[in-house]
């Protein structure tokens, strides 16, 4: 995959004002710079701001500079040729375990990223890719060695059929060799969309961006929190115009049908969501929006209600 992001080191502030976050606990918020804590029934969620950039133009498919420039504006996101572009991953302590989604793109001290979280990369007991593009899984090792030594990573069969199998020594050789350790050491599986990985953790299909393209639904009694990866790239586009995609969607046809699908869902169970690719902290709701030429639009909505 070719990456169109310029990437810069992400410093974080507290929360824009007039944005209220339902907390269950004092420890809830930012407890660290680029690190938030949302507790979410028995689950705590820390969303890790992992590299800010921008998304230029030119990456997105099926609207001209002047209809991003008339969709995104007044934003402060947004230039003459570009958007900003958030990349995140997520920690979730459940009574299953702790979970990684995601690894991010490796760049920073991946161990002084969790430490400012609380936690060490030891202590992680499963880490779940949603797909195998460098955002993703490069943030599993630290040089040659494994970030999360402990951890047992998983992946969708046909993510892996795509980029390990068929795409061997060409497309996959990147996502081959992060997970080369983890592969040797026995800590590497696969599962089916639908499947429940630990008890509260179902994997779900989001085919489209990649073909094995999945999020990770979390229960908690009645509360559900869906990590969906990439199904928003662009949210001040995409969520106006679910129809547009990015030049790197592998299934462009099918990643618009799922985001429409996911969006719809999300609004109208109004489960909590994380995106890899959302505004930082990356967690909130999905709420619906005006009808629009494409069908229906939505609005992302960081402030829990």
């Amino acid at each position: 995959m070719r990456f169109a992001f310029i990437f810069v080191l992400l410093a974080m502030v507290a929360p824009a004002s007039g944005i209220a976050w339902a907390t269950d606990g004092p420890a809830d918020g930012y407890v660290a710079e680029g690190v938030y804590r949302k507790t979410y029934g028995d689950l705590a969620i820390y969303a890790i701001a992992d590299r800010l950039g921008r998304l230029d133009f030119s990456i997105v498919k099926g609207l001209s500079a002047q209809e991003i420039a008339k969709l995104a504006s007044p934003s402060p996101e947004l230039d003459k040729t570009s958007l900003t572009s958030y990349v995140s991953f997520f920690l979730i302590k459940s009574p299953a375990g702790l979970f990684v989604v995601d690894a991010g793109l490796g760049q920073a001290d991946m161990a002084k990223t969790l430490e400012k979280a609380g936690f060490s990369g030891e202590e992680a007991t499963d880490v779940l890719l949603t797909h195998f593009h460098g955002d993703h899984v490069n943030g599993l090792l630290a040089g040659p060695n494994p970030v999360f030594p402990k951890a047992t990573v998983w992946a969708s069969v046909v993510e892996d059929q795509y980029w390990l199998k068929d795409g061997a020594g060409g497309r996959g050789q990147n996502a081959a060799e992060k997970l080369a350790p983890y592969i040797k050491a026995g800590r590497y599986k696969t599962f089916e969309p639908g499947q429940e990985i630990k008890p509260g953790v179902k994997a779900v299909e989001l085919y489209g961006h990649t073909p094995g393209h999945v999020g990770f639904l979390f229960e908690s009694g009645d509360l559900e929190f869906l990590a969906w990866g990439d199904v928003v790239h662009a949210y001040l586009l995409q969520f106006a115009r679910p129809d547009v995609t990015m030049t790197y969607d592998v299934d462009p046809q099918k990643a618009k049908e799922t985001r429409a699908k996911v969006l719809g869902e999300a609004a109208e169970r109004g489960y909590l969501v994380a995106g890899a690719h959302l505004p930082f902290p990356s967690l909130g709701q999905v709420k619906k929006g005006p009808a629009a030429g494409q069908g229906l639009s939505y609005v992302w909505d960081k402030e829990l209600k």
